[in-house]
C-alpha cells in the first residue's frame, strides 16, 4: 500500500514537472512571437545604407557581406547574406529574422534537454531527471531574452551554432575522417560564427589546456594553429577588418586594472542575467536594485565556479564535457565583454550597460552548464556519504524554486510590457512615414542610430521600393 501510493505521488510530481515545462516553454514562445516587430532598429540602418551602396553598384557582394567584420568579434557575413536574401525574396520582412531565432532558441532547449536525458537514461530517479530537465527548460526559456529587436534575436541563430561546435569537439575523435571535417570546418567557422564563434573556438582551447587528457593536447595544438590562421588570413582577405572598440587592448587592460571596483561590478552584473533580468529588480528594489542585483550575480558567479570545482574533484560522475565547456564559453564571452564595453563606455554607464539584454543569453548556458554538472552527480553518485547529506540537497532545491519563482514573476513582468511596448512601436512606423513624406521630424526620438539625418537615404530607398514599413500589408500600419 505503502508502495503503491509512493508511485502515485512520484508520477503526479513528475505529471505536474511536465506541465509547468510545458506551460513555460509555450508562454516563452507566445510572447518571443509578439515581441518579433517587423521593423529596422539600430543596426538594421546601417545595414540598409550597405544595401543601398550594393544595389546602385557602388560596392562589390564580398564588401557588402564583410563590411561588418571585426577582429575577434562580430563577423555578421552570415546577418548580412540573410538582409540580403531578405531582400530579394520577403521584401525586407525583418520579423523573419526573429523568427529564426525563435527556432534556434527552441532547436537549443530540445538538444540540450536531449543530451541530458540520454546520459542520464538510466537513472533510478526519475523524479530528479524530471526536476534536472525542467531546470534546463526554465533557464533556456527565460523571457528577459527577449527584446523587441529581430537582429538580436537572430543572433540566438549563432549561439545554437556555438553549443553544436563545442558539443562536436567533446566528441571528436583522435583521429580519422570526423577529426579532419572538423580542423577544416573551423576556420570557415571562425569567420561565420560570429563572435560567438570566435569564443567557441577559444573555449576549445581553454578546455584543452585546463581539464582535457592527454589525448586532446593535440587538438590544442591545431586549434592554436587555426586560430593564428584565421586572424592572419582575416588581415589580408579583410583590408577593412578592424577591432570592435575604439579602446585598444593594451590600454583596455589598464583601465581595469584601474578601476577595480567597477571590473567587479561589471563581471557581476553579466552574471545575473543568468537568472533575472536587472528591470524587474529595480522595480522590487528601487533604491538598491543594482546592489541586489550584483549579490544575484556573486551567488550566480561561485555556483558556476563551484560547478567546475565538482566536475573536476568528481570527473567520473558528470555525463560529457558538455556542461563544463558552457561554463568556459560564458567566462570567455564575459571576458570579451568586459574588454570591449566598459573601457569604452566608462564607469558609470559602462558598468550598467551589462545588463543589456541581448547578453542574457550568454549567461544562461552558464547556468545550464552548472546545473547539469550538480543535476548529474547527484543522478550518477551511489555514495551515500557523498549525496545523502540534507546540505547539498536544501542548496538544489533552493536553486531549483528559485528559477521556478523567478521563472514565473519575469513572465508576469515581461507580459505586463507587451501593451506598450507594441504602442511604441506604433509610433515609431508613424514617424518614419511621416519623415519620409517630408515632414520635419526629429528622428532620433524614434531610433537613436537615425539621429542627424542618418536614416534618410535609407527611408527613401524604402518608401520607393515599398519595403518592410512601407508593404501594404505591414501589421503596424495604424492608419487601416
Amino acid at each position: 500500500m505503502y508502495k503503491n501510493s509512493h508511485s502515485i505521488i512520484s508520477y503526479a510530481l513528475i505529471a505536474a514537472l511536465v506541465i509547468v515545462g510545458v506551460l513555460t516553454a509555450a508562454s516563452y514562445i507566445r510572447f518571443f512571437w509578439l515581441s518579433s516587430v517587423d521593423l529596422p532598429k539600430g543596426d538594421h540602418w546601417r545595414y540598409l545604407a550597405g544595401l543601398i551602396k550594393y544595389m546602385n553598384g557602388q560596392s562589390s557582394l564580398w564588401h557588402f557581406l564583410s563590411s561588418d567584420f571585426y577582429t575577434l568579434s562580430h563577423s555578421h557575413i552570415v546577418t548580412l547574406g540573410v538582409v540580403l536574401g531578405n531582400y530579394y525574396l520577403f521584401d525586407l520582412r525583418y520579423d523573419l529574422e526573429a523568427y529564426i531565432g525563435l527556432l534556434s532558441v527552441i532547436v537549443l532547449a530540445i538538444f540540450v534537454s536531449y543530451q541530458f536525458f540520454i546520459n542520464h537514461l538510466n537513472s533510478s530517479s526519475p523524479l530528479i531527471l524530471g526536476s534536472a530537465l525542467l531546470a534546463l527548460i526554465t533557464v533556456l526559456f527565460s523571457p528577459h531574452n527577449v527584446v523587441s529587436w529581430s537582429l538580436v534575436l537572430f543572433e540566438y541563430f549563432y549561439l545554437l551554432c556555438a553549443v553544436l561546435a563545442l558539443y562536436w569537439y567533446e566528441k571528436l575523435p583522435v583521429q580519422g575522417w570526423g577529426r579532419s571535417c572538423f580542423f577544416i570546418a573551423m576556420p570557415f567557422y571562425f569567420y561565420l560564427g560570429d563572435a560567438m564563434g570566435a569564443s567557441a573556438i577559444l573555449s576549445m582551447a581553454v578546455w584543452t589546456v585546463l581539464f582535457a587528457r592527454d589525448t586532446h593536447w593535440r587538438h590544442l595544438a591545431v586549434s592554436l594553429v587555426i586560430v593564428g590562421i584565421c586572424v592572419y588570413s582575416a588581415s589580408v582577405l579583410l583590408p577593412d577588418m578592424r577591432p570592435h572598440t575604439k579602446v585598444g587592448k593594451l590600454d583596455a587592460l589598464e583601465y581595469l586594472v584601474s578601476h577595480p571596483l567597477q571590473t567587479i561590478q561589471f563581471i557581476l552584473n553579466l552574471y545575473s542575467q543568468g537568472l533575472v533580468a536587472y528591470q524587474y529588480v529595480a522595480k522590487l528594489f528601487p533604491e538598491n536594485g543594482a546592489l541586489v542585483q550584483q549579490l544575484i550575480g556573486l551567488l550566480l558567479l561561485s555556483f558556476q565556479l563551484s560547478a567546475v570545482f565538482v566536475a573536476v574533484r568528481f570527473r567520473h560522475l558528470v555525463s560529457g564535457q558538455l556542461p563544463l565547456l558552457l561554463i568556459i564559453f560564458t567566462a570567455i564571452s564575459a571576458v570579451g565583454i568586459l574588454l570591449s564595453r566598459l573601457p569604452e563606455f566608462g564607469p558609470t554607464y559602462g558598468v550598467n550597460y551589462a545588463f543589456g539584454l541581448r547578453y542574457v543569453r550568454l549567461f544562461q548556458l552558464g547556468m545550464v552548464g552548472a546545473l547539469w554538472i550538480y543535476f548529474s552527480i547527484w543522478i550518477n553518485s551511489t555514495d551515500k556519504n557523498l549525496l545523502s547529506h540534507l546540505g547539498l540537497k536544501l542548496a538544489m532545491i533552493i536553486v531549483f524554486v528559485c528559477l521556478l519563482v523567478s521563472s514565473y514573476y519575469s513572465h508576469q513582468y515581461f507580459w505586463n510590457l507587451i501593451p506598450s511596448t507594441q504602442r511604441h512601436n506604433e509610433r515609431v512606423v508613424i514617424m518614419f512615414k511621416r519623415a519620409a513624406n517630408g515632414s520635419d521630424i526629429d528622428l532620433g526620438a524614434a531610433d537613436p542610430r537615425c539621429a542627424k539625418n542618418f536614416c534618410d537615404k535609407q527611408l527613401a530607398f524604402l518608401k520607393q521600393q515599398r519595403l518592410s514599413i512601407f508593404r501594404e500589408e505591414h501589421p503596424l500600419d495604424a492608419s487601416k
